[in-house]
């Protein structure tokens, strides 16, 4: 087995399970700590969710499975994400903390919420309407696809500034 290993390797395509990576338990216990994990992995999602928006606007160009199929992928780890940053925020004892870090607490759940929401929209609804121009036969106009760039361009600078300033402030 050890000869057969050596000689074939590990499939390089293998993947660890994917997960948070900011979010330790020992800093629970320190509000403000665990606050700063929150909002790292929270801009972590971000980065994924700004990956996806960037991308899906290539779905409405030229459609490709392998692109609507990875762009799934995101979404779940997205998901993933929101599942573990919701039951982290969740462990900490809230009764004990001060106002600013309980409106601090809300914020970043908030922001967690609507991170999540986002990627959805992305994956349930424009991935389904790029799909749909595909079946249909469909084109944009010359000014329409114009407007549709340009309204992206914005959306995605929106976004980018978002997560700037949420690294920023952690």
């Amino acid at each position: 087995a050890r000869i057969v290993c050596k000689i074939i390797p590990a499939n390089p395509h293998e993947e660890e399970e994917f997960g948070p990576k900011y979010l330790d338990k020992s800093a629970l216990s320190t509000p403000s700590l665990a606050f700063a994990q929150i909002t790292r992995e929270l801009v972590r999602m971000g980065e994924i969710v700004q990956g996806m928006l960037r991308d899906v606007v290539l779905l409405f160009e030229k459609y490709n499975l392998d692109l609507a199929d990875n762009i799934a992928a995101r979404d779940h780890q997205v998901d993933t994400l929101y599942q573990a940053i919701k039951f982290y925020l969740a462990r900490i004892a809230f009764d004990s903390l001060k106002d600013e870090e309980t409106d601090m607490g809300v914020q970043l759940m908030t922001a967690v919420n609507w991170m999540e929401s986002i990627g959805d929209a992305i994956d349930r609804h424009l991935k389904r309407l790029a799909h749909k121009k595909l079946n249909r036969g469909l084109e944009f106009s010359e000014q329409g696809w114009k407007e549709i760039r340009q309204m992206h361009q914005g959306t995605n600078e929106m976004l980018g500034f978002a997560l700037a300033a949420l690294s920023s402030s952690s």
